[in-house]
């Protein structure tokens, strides 16, 4: 089968999009502008990459007081973004603002969940249980950490 010039730089195309998005760059390290990267901090050597794009989106909608997307990202099917919506809903609660009956049920099973989160934290790119991730004391700290570096408003 002969292979067009066209259709290498289709692959070509298709494979940059794919890495784009991907939490695995090509390098064998998680990208730290996918969305599918739960971290509030920086990624990479020394946390002096960029902030994951999903953090700074969770960010805006907090600041925002966007109960009604924030939501959604709780029912995501990518447990980043879970991640992210837990934490979210977590500041709101910092806040003062309530949450609704059926989301906390929500947030307290994904809480217990032992799926598996691709994280950073520094020059350490992991997978952790999400349970790990999102305990009470640490999203607590990560509140008013977040809060004094200005990310929340």
């Amino acid at each position: 089968m002969k292979i067009t010039v066209r259709l290498k730089l289709s692959l070509l195309l298709f494979c940059l999009l794919l890495f784009a998005l991907h939490p695995i760059s090509i390098y064998g390290q998680l990208n730290p502008r996918s969305p599918y990267l739960y971290s509030t901090g920086g990624c990479g050597f020394i946390g002096d990459s960029p902030m994951p794009q999903s953090a700074i989106d969770m960010f805006e909608l907090v600041n925002s007081r966007n109960y009604v997307e924030l939501k959604k990202w709780l029912y995501s099917p990518y447990p980043e973004i879970q991640a992210f919506g837990v934490e979210g809903m977590h500041y709101f609660c910092e806040m003062g603002i309530p949450i609704e009956v059926e989301d906390v049920e929500t947030i307290e099973r994904l809480r217990e969940s032992s799926t598996l989160v691709n994280t950073c934290a520094g020059c350490i790119y992991s997978a952790e249980p999400m349970k790990d991730l999102l305990k009470y004391n640490d999203l607590s700290y990560s509140y008013w950490h977040c809060k004094r570096e200005g990310y929340l408003h």
